[in-house]
């Protein structure tokens, strides 16, 4: 197989082709330059307790670690060594059983699944002192269900919205070194909850990419 054709289909959010499965559990990759942007619009408070709840293989976790936060990462997969085993859907306390207090900051890339993605949401609302961080789909604003929550909640501050295309990419193609050139199919951004925080979010777009 030619690498470096059709690579839209390896990328999430992309019309994917009738060859091409879902990728095992959701897992895409984020780029580690994606924190980099975040913090162009939104400072991740210093010395606050961060959990990646979903971290994969690490990309985001070990750059949010060489930049000195704090930050514990767990997922229901062993994607990569030296990571928590935890479901976080079927045991979403599990941070605060382990450390005895509820971390600051859910900040992570979620399973992009309707429904799976809703109750991901509502329950790290539940599980975090304050901020949740979440990297997804420009799409995660569109559904009637989707609506409701943000309508009882209202906490959602920010939507940083990606002019340039990022690309996730699919973990098994990573495996497999394939190497991808082509922009993504899908919107990205970046949406930040505060828990203290009451009314309608706004919107910035992050107009370069890190990396």
């Amino acid at each position: 197989m030619d690498n470096n054709k059709n690579t839209g289909q390896y990328i999430t959010g992309g019309n994917r082709r009738s060859t091409e499965e879902r990728q095992e559990d959701d897992f895409y990759i984020t780029p580690p330059a994606a924190i980099d942007d975040l913090l162009k619009l939104w400072q991740i408070p210093v010395g606050k307790k961060i959990w990646e709840n979903a971290v994969g293989n690490g990309s985001l976790f070990y750059k949010l670690k060489d930049l000195g936060f704090n930050v514990t990462g767990s997922d229901k997969n062993t994607w990569k060594q030296g990571f928590f085993v935890n479901n976080f859907l079927q045991n979403p306390n599990w941070f605060e059983n382990q450390f005895g207090s509820k971390p600051d900051i859910i900040l992570t890339n979620p399973p992009y699944g309707r429904k799976i993605l809703n109750e991901w949401i509502t329950k790290s609302l539940e599980q975090t002192r304050r901020w949740l961080v979440l990297f997804c789909k420009l799409t995660l604003l569109e559904s009637i269900e989707r609506a409701k929550i943000f309508k009882s909640q209202m906490n959602l501050k920010h939507v940083f919205v990606y002019g340039p295309r990022i690309n996730p990419i699919r973990w098994s193609y990573v495996k497999e070194g394939i190497k991808l050139k082509s922009s993504g199919t899908a919107a990205y951004a970046w949406y930040v909850w505060d828990k203290t925080y009451q009314g309608l979010p706004t919107i910035d777009w992050i107009v370069s990419i890190n990396g």
